[in-house]
């Protein structure tokens, strides 16, 4: 039997205010109570608060030894210090629910979907999650060790404090995920087996860890540099020029003074320097450190962290925070694109000009 008793339901299920007939909405689908073939009847619960309930006793189907909560749906429901184990949640729907120091282990919850909840303090170790959604949803101070997450949908959500120690991260989407990377007091950690996660939008191409490939080449101090010594000559330039304008017999070392003629490829020089220090700049105050401190080879195998931080952390997004828009990725590629193609170009045309003027 079902560890709540019918004849004490005020106790175990405390409805919240104007929420009157929760006694008869229980007692219509008694199978829920009793652990009968509980999917037969949809049940639907609404702004309910289920404490100290034993969800794992019971009869159920297939064996699990937990009770068949599959097609249900909780909505604004609270649920403390409740034991969801083995049980059945097969395309079962919670909704704007909040979890706290509860065991939520289901021996199949294919399908189950927890939109926009929030988990504190759970464990959920060794539960099978297969193809669960928890889009949006708070994942807080939890325990997760050697659960089961693939194809899982972890979209938006937020997942902090929370150790996933072992656990299947096989196909999951970890798209704009928070909590992936950052600050290690509060960053999850031990994630396991998430090669094959999907951590990007379909259409998003440009990855912090493809403008680590560019900015390898330490153009942050070389185009600063150029910058100045452009900026610097130019200035010189004019200074020159306007004095051989108010001096026109010339100097007394050279006579008649010549001007210095300013080119358009100097102009665009400067344009394209000062876009690379732009995108070198940028690169360094918003790439994540894993991905400005190190390659990911050497981030696993080296340092021997999780693949699943490093390229979450190269797949940034919004929801992540402000610093991590994608549009700060795309303007760095951009910045980088156009001043460096220009600059190698110029580069390129002034050495085969020099290698004229050595073969002549």
């Amino acid at each position: 039997m079902f560890i709540i008793d019918p004849t004490k339901i005020e106790r175990t299920l405390l409805p919240h205010s104007g929420d009157g007939g929760l006694f008869e909405k229980i007692q219509k689908h008694h199978s829920w109570l009793d652990g009968q073939m509980a999917g037969e009847g949809k049940i639907e619960l609404e702004n309910v608060r289920i404490s100290n309930a034993e969800f794992s006793k019971g009869e159920a189907r297939q064996g699990t030894g937990g009770i068949d909560l599959s097609f249900a749906v909780f909505r604004d429901c609270t649920i403390l210090n409740c034991g969801i184990e083995e049980c059945m949640l097969e395309q079962t729907h919670f909704i704007r629910c909040i979890f706290a120091d509860s065991r939520i282990k289901p021996f199949d919850s294919n399908g189950a979907q927890f939109t926009d909840c929030k988990f504190f303090e759970c464990d959920f170790g060794a539960g099978q999650f297969h193809n669960c959604s928890f889009e949006q949803s708070s994942i807080e101070s939890c325990r997760a060790k050697n659960a089961n997450f693939k194809y899982a949908n972890f979209k938006k959500s937020i997942l902090l404090s929370t150790r996933f120690d072992g656990a299947n991260f096989q196909g999951a989407l970890l798209q704009g995920t928070k909590g992936l990377f950052g600050d290690r007091s509060s960053y999850t950690v031990g994630v396991g087996d998430g090669e094959w996660a999907h951590y990007r939008e379909s259409r998003d191409l440009i990855s912090w860890a493809h403008l680590r490939s560019i900015a390898a080449f330490r153009m942050f101090g070389v185009s600063y540099l150029a910058l100045i010594v452009i900026v610097f000559y130019a200035a010189l330039m004019h200074g020159y020029n306007k004095y051989v304008a108010e001096n026109p017999n010339g100097l007394s070392w050279l006579d008649p003074a010549p001007r210095v003629s300013s080119s358009y490829e100097l102009a665009i020089t400067l344009i394209a320097v000062f876009m690379l220090a732009s995108g070198a700049t940028m690169f360094e105050l918003f790439c994540p450190a894993p991905v400005k401190e190190s390659s990911e080879i050497r981030w696993t195998h080296d340092l021997g962290r999780s693949i699943v931080e490093y390229r979450s952390s190269s797949w940034t997004y919004r929801s992540m925070g402000w610093r991590n828009w994608a549009g700060f990725r795309y303007l760095c590629f951009v910045l980088y694109a156009f001043g460096g193609l220009w600059t190698f170009g110029y580069l390129a045309y002034r050495v085969s000009i020099s290698i004229g003027y050595l073969i002549q």
